[in-house]
């Protein structure tokens, strides 16, 4: 169980645009106090209702910043999910005049502490950031270098179709995409996979991904394929029980040297923020 919040419908309610149901404001463009004051809020309703501590994070619309990451800390918080590695939602608005989403292309793409005072970098705080798994699509790869005229000649939203990624995320065509990535991710020795998918999406009519009895069968038809190749590599546990591993191994990492964490394996984690299930397997032993 973790804690996902939306600003415009979270208490205590205080509007910030002339209509806050219509635009949707990021959390993070509410004065600190107000944003301070909503998060205690929910957290304190699902600990009181589930009896659970609220360990786990995700910002609501991805929208996450330094003032968001220190909050939560001071509310006991030890993992967060939203960073999405590659991808900028800044050309995604909120208030009107206000600047957008979060601009994560440049934000680590595998687990970090977070640096709270500028969370793009590793620090020594006791918040572990679990990006969403987000592959560059390898045949648009090339154009990467070309990335910063594309969005000044057409957008950011055209230089995001171009630079298209890939995320461990079904939309109805990309089963194959979905399989590739868990392919690159043991390729590339990534200590997990994070999958992500809303519960609306589930059924028909619920998105406007998933309108259709067809189109969930579809749904479910992928999710079967990549759950079975899933769980050949990859076991599930749960977020908390990720972070505990991943401070477990920091401790016991010794001088970091890469060929001594190449004697020792490599674990591989199945991460699902909306359930809190993240997989494990091993590879080559764990000494």
């Amino acid at each position: 169980m973790g804690m996902h919040l939306h600003a415009w419908n979270s208490p205590p309610l205080v509007p910030l645009t002339e209509n806050d149901n219509r635009h949707h404001p990021y959390l993070i463009e509410y004065p600190e106090q107000q944003i301070r004051e909503k998060v205690k809020c929910l957290t304190r309703t699902l600990e009181d209702i589930f009896q659970v501590k609220m360990r786990s994070h995700r910002a609501g619309r991805w929208a996450f910043n330094e003032t968001y990451a220190q909050i939560l800390g001071e509310n006991g918080y030890h993992v967060d999910c939203s960073v999405t590695p590659g991808v900028s939602w800044r050309s995604h608005p909120g208030a009107p005049g206000g600047n957008g989403g979060t601009d994560y292309t440049h934000y680590p793409s595998t687990a970090y502490y977070m640096d709270l005072h500028q969370i793009r970098q590793s620090g020594r705080s006791a918040l572990l950031q679990v990006p969403v798994t987000i592959i560059p699509a390898r045949r648009f790869r090339y154009l990467k270098k070309y990335d910063r005229l594309i969005e000044k000649v057409a957008g950011e939203r055209v230089k995001n179709r171009l630079l298209r990624n890939m995320w461990l995320r079904p939309d109805g065509k990309n089963g194959n995409d979905m399989l590739r990535i868990l392919s690159i991710a043991l390729a590339e020795k990534r200590d997990y996979v994070e999958f992500m998918l809303h519960s609306s999406e589930l059924m028909p009519g619920g998105s406007p991904t998933f309108p259709s009895d067809k189109s969930i069968e579809g749904l479910y038809r992928d999710l079967e394929i990549l759950f079975q190749l899933a769980s050949r590599y990859f076991k599930g546990a749960t977020l908390s029980e990720y972070y505990d591993q991943f401070s477990s191994d920091t401790l016991c990492d010794g001088d970091g040297d890469d060929d001594d964490f190449a004697d020792r394996g490599r674990r591989f984690y199945w991460v699902s923020p909306d359930k809190e299930v993240v997989g494990r397997s091993f590879f080559r032993g764990w000494h």
